[in-house]
């Protein structure tokens, strides 16, 4: 019985592949960014002298979070060109298959949560009251961060159905039994 996963000779299985992956990174991301959230809450309500281990362990989260966010968007990244290719090698409009609106929403939503996470000041402990103001404008960054990868969840399965069907519909598609 021929599969989806053996179509194409392999190519849906190591487009899955990758596919997890992507999702396997961003479920760590949401992981690593509640904990930071949570890590957040607690020094935004023991300011202006919260404990120092607790600004540790949110920096330590912190900076894991970010680096799962811009790991987990070049994962996407990779993969949705791996999409691109595929989709070109089959005689198929790219802009056609891969441009849905989870894909154009979760785009946009990146671009701007990127351009907020720049756009706020770096200040020091020592400053409390402007500390205070980057605390509340990280943990609804954060939010919006978990948000857009539950987005990315959707986007990466829509855009799975739609390659199997590029897939299964290309002349060199395996005969079903």
């Amino acid at each position: 019985m021929t599969t989806f996963r053996t179509a194409a000779g392999g190519v849906a299985a190591r487009l899955d592949n990758a596919m997890w992956f992507v999702l396997a990174t961003a479920a760590i991301f949401v992981f690593v960014a509640v904990a930071d959230v949570s890590a957040l809450l607690h020094v935004s309500a023991a300011l202006p002298s919260p404990p120092l281990g607790e600004l540790q362990l949110g920096q330590r989260l912190g900076t894991y979070e970010t680096l799962l966010f811009y790991g987990h968007l070049l994962f996407a990244a990779v993969w949705y060109y791996l999409c691109t290719a595929l989709v070109r090698s089959r005689g198929a409009d790219p802009a056609l298959v891969l441009a849905t609106r989870p894909v154009v929403a979760w785009r946009l939503g990146v671009v701007a949560t990127v351009a907020a996470g720049f756009a706020l000041p770096h200040v020091s402990l020592l400053d409390g009251h402007r500390f205070e103001v980057q605390l509340q404008w990280m943990i609804p960054l954060l939010f919006a961060r978990v948000a857009l990868t539950a987005l990315l969840v959707v986007a990466v399965f829509g855009l799975r159905r739609r390659m199997h069907e590029v897939l299964l519909h290309a002349p060199d598609a395996p005969a079903t039994d």
